[in-house]
């Protein structure tokens, strides 16, 4: 499926020094339950392909994104560490990071 011009443009201005990325932070009553999490974030990831595509290499003009390629969206739980500060190249791996927090009565 091919980008739509403003993806062409966050694509083109996405810089290791200055990446084109944002998070979103959501604070949760009660504690979330790990296993139906995950199973919960697969099957949103199947019903919503973007979540998991991936950007194919500039061939030519245009770029389309791929799905089915990358691997799964990365889930780091507070008891295995920080996720990565690494640039996301979106021609290797999907946008979706996720970080789960649980403290307390908190998530």
């Amino acid at each position: 499926m091919p980008l739509v011009a403003m993806e062409h443009y966050m694509l083109a201005d996405d810089l290791p020094d200055y990446p084109m990325t944002f998070f979103l932070r959501l604070i949760l009553e009660g504690q979330l339950r790990r296993r139906e999490f995950e199973r919960a974030l697969a099957r949103t990831l199947a019903k919503h392909p973007l979540l998991s595509a991936t950007v194919e290499p500039l061939r030519g003009r245009w770029r389309n994104w791929v799905w089915g390629e990358a691997p799964p969206a990365a889930i780091y739980w507070n008891d295995g560490g920080e996720p990565e500060q690494r640039y996301l190249d979106l021609t290797q791996e999907s946008g979706l990071r996720i970080k789960v927090d649980i403290a307390g009565d908190t998530t």
